[in-house]
């Protein structure tokens, strides 16, 4: 999908990690044209690079509701936002301009537009509807504006449709071999072939694959679980939600005030109890951003909770 379409900070297409190298390698093949040597920002990481930044751009995104930390961003100059209905991130202040641009959906972009499914397969899907409005395909509001930043940029970035994109794809990441033959709804390409993995090797001289039993993570006694908002019965983003084990061991009770606390931070809210596996509260970002650690990880975050303000 995107990754191996080189949609990542730290990989161009294929995907290959970003370096001089590839770089140059990518390069030659876009007729000269600049292409980056070092990694961009992760997005965990994008409110702590706030003050390095004089653009930031936001394709479908909503950076205030799902980012860490989010606040900082408002501290950009200048952010533009694609998008094909108006978010709470795009009334968000920037410290010069915020800009407005509308774009097409998934189902009216000209030539169509593919999507990764379960089982890993890419799947064509035809436009099904055209564009409202003053909205433009993603990928011309985004070569536009590449174009109004660098000139040099006009012819590198023009295509008629989708379908050369899907061309371009297919000559830069072997991965997706066969893309650019999608054109027909129920078409579909499985990087790797029908049968991935059956002609890797596994990286191996006899073929076979290697299994290392995992290291299990200690699990804390009461672990943090974000989430974007709270459940659609639940209108306050100040809920957190418990399990009727936890609650009970803690003495809390439904809409009595809790505080979190977690080697990080501290959050107050108020408590919500749910049929739930105990051992994890729930509770929302940003919100609650000041509990999770500054840099994205996958071990668990514990907390302490009680009752009280």
């Amino acid at each position: 999908g995107a990754r191996a379409c080189g949609v990542h900070p730290a990989r161009l297409p294929g995907p290959t990690p970003v370096g001089p190298g590839p770089a140059a390698e990518l390069s030659q093949q876009w007729d000269g044209l600049f292409v980056p040597t070092k990694p961009g920002h992760a997005a965990g990481s994008l409110a702590k690079a706030a003050d390095d930044l004089d653009l930031l751009v936001c394709l479908g995104a909503d950076p205030f509701r799902a980012l860490p930390r989010s606040a900082a961003l408002s501290r950009v100059p200048v952010r533009v936002h694609l998008d094909t209905l108006v978010r709470p991130s795009l009334l968000e202040d920037a410290s010069e301009m915020v800009v407005l641009l509308p774009i097409t959906g998934f189902y009216a972009q000209r030539g169509g537009a593919t999507l990764c499914s379960a089982e890993g397969r890419v799947r064509f899907s035809p436009p099904l509807h055209t564009p409202v409005g003053a909205a433009r395909d993603p990928w011309t509001a985004m070569s536009d504006l590449a174009q109004a930043l660098d000139p040099d940029l006009d012819t590198a970035l023009r295509y008629a449709s989708a379908t050369d994109i899907r061309s371009e794809i297919d000559a830069c990441v072997p991965a997706l071999a066969g893309i650019a033959t999608l054109h027909a709804a129920g078409e579909w390409v499985l990087p790797g072939g029908r049968h991935a993995g059956t002609a890797t090797g596994f990286g191996h001289a006899d073929a076979c694959a290697r299994f290392t039993a995992p290291v299990p993570t200690p699990r804390p006694e009461l672990q943090v679980s974000a989430r974007k908002s709270p459940p659609v019965d639940l209108p306050h983003r100040d809920t957190v939600l418990l399990a009727g084990a936890d609650a009970s061991k803690h003495g809390i009770q439904a809409g009595d005030p809790v505080v979190l606390e977690s080697e990080h931070g501290r959050y107050q809210g108020t408590a919500r109890v749910v049929h739930m596996p105990a051992g994890s509260v729930h509770v929302c970002v940003p919100e609650a951003t000041d509990l999770l650690p500054a840099a994205p990880t996958d071990a668990p975050v514990a907390v302490t909770l009680r009752r009280g303000a």
